[in-house]
């Protein structure tokens, strides 16, 4: 149903996507740079709006649903002379829609305009971003944000009042494979967006479908984390708190249960950080704690030390080291150290309730370990959380997959 009505606004939505200006609005007429932007995106503000109005464009559309949660629409538009005009990419799934909007003028590409619309639990969340090039370069991005909770004003009146800033324009402004698509055939395009020939061994999947798995109601409350975070579809980890959980392991959806151990693993690191060497290096041998850095279930000995002096609850300047002299190998990892320090210290900076959460989910196949950081403080609504994920053999040290995620947990 979302689809539809998406549809039906996507005119008067990319008419206001395309006359989006910067908070500041013109900045100092003496500055050259500054006038030539403001002109450069004058003109693409006209020329997308000649584009959204042309009716002698050839329109090809194009929409295929992978699985009964997720569907992807592609439309194109061409000019008199053939050249790429429009171009609209759709995902859709079980909280929502991301939909980007490329406009093109004589083959470049001039303007995106993207959009997050999501139901996270019982909010409502829209998202734009706005990006404006000039030769093949980036030249303003602008964004903007509304959050709706029951009982506040509609979404359109949020939306609207929301205010629009402008950002640093970074690469991940940029739509991902994008010159693929623009020229990808009808006829190569199912086996495109839907191939799943070659899983990837940690994979996504659509939300709702974990809950289906377990035949229960959709998850009220949940910690949701993917790739690009704040419940953008589709989902690395999904879990109801602390019940239930969910992964998908070459292509397969595995159903998850709390740590059968129930081991305090946060608790365990602040009794480590109590040592008096962390680290041991005997030549080209390190060891943390006596063991092999693999024991504790880490690939990334930064990561280790992060979280053992998040834990540790102290303000620390050195981690403590016991080797037999100065080589490469120490180093390496004095450095490693002081990465770690500058890392959590980041994260106590934030003054947030979690610095550090470690939490287990397993099955009779895999274990699964979640430590993450809390990185917003909100009253009454869902927090903002980045972490890796381990995927790892059912209780061995084998590490099957590792991936940064960025998610939320609430209700």
């Amino acid at each position: 149903m979302k689809t539809k009505i998406l549809f039906l606004f996507f005119m008067v939505v990319v008419m206001a996507g395309c006359n989006q200006n910067s908070p500041s609005s013109g900045g100092d007429p003496g500055n050259t740079d500054e006038t030539s932007i403001e002109s450069a995106i004058q003109f693409i503000q006209d020329k997308c709006e000649i584009i959204t109005k042309a009716t002698h464009h050839k329109t090809v559309p194009f929409e295929i649903q992978c699985d009964e949660r997720s569907s992807t629409q592609l439309e194109r538009k061409y000019d008199k002379k053939g050249a790429l005009s429009y171009l609209r990419y759709i995902e859709c799934g079980g909280h929502g829609c991301r939909t980007k909007h490329h406009y093109y003028w004589e083959g470049e590409l001039i303007y995106i305009f993207h959009e997050n619309d999501f139901t996270p639990g019982h909010s409502h969340v829209i998202e734009e971003h706005h990006t404006y090039f000039k030769k093949g370069q980036m030249i303003r991005c602008l964004e903007k944000e509304a959050r709706y909770y029951p009982g506040q004003p509609p979404m359109e009146e949020l939306l609207q009042k929301a205010a629009m800033k402008e950002v640093d324009c970074t690469p991940e402004k940029l739509t991902a494979k994008l010159s693929e698509i623009e020229s990808l055939s009808l006829d190569k395009a199912q086996a495109y967006f839907c191939s799943s020939s070659q899983p990837d061994i940690l994979g996504s999947f659509y939300s709702a479908v974990c809950s289906d798995h377990f035949e229960i109601e959709p998850f009220e409350c949940e910690c949701f984390f993917s790739l690009n975070g704040e419940s953008k579809e589709p989902a690395v980890f999904v879990s109801n708190m602390e019940e239930r959980a969910c992964v998908k392991v070459n292509g397969q959806l595995n159903a998850l249960y709390p740590d059968w151990e129930e081991r305090d693993y946060q608790k365990e690191l602040k009794a480590l950080s109590n040592s008096n060497a962390w680290i041991s290096v005997d030549g080209d041998q390190v060891s943390y704690f006596g063991k092999p850095l693999s024991f504790y279930k880490y690939e990334n000995a930064v990561e280790f030390l992060t979280d053992l002096v998040l834990a540790s609850g102290r303000n620390m300047d050195k981690i403590p080291m016991q080797n037999s002299g100065i080589n490469e190998v120490t180093k390496k990892l004095e450095a490693q150290a002081q990465q770690a320090i500058a890392k959590a210290k980041a994260y106590q900076a934030k003054g947030v309730d979690d610095p550090l959460m470690i939490v287990k989910f397993d099955n009779r196949s895999y274990d699964v370990f979640l430590r993450f950081r809390q990185t917003t403080q909100f009253e009454g609504e869902a927090n903002h959380y980045e972490g890796k994920i381990t995927l790892l053999k059912n209780r061995t040290t084998e590490i099957l997959a590792t991936k940064f995620l960025k998610g939320t947990c609430g209700c």
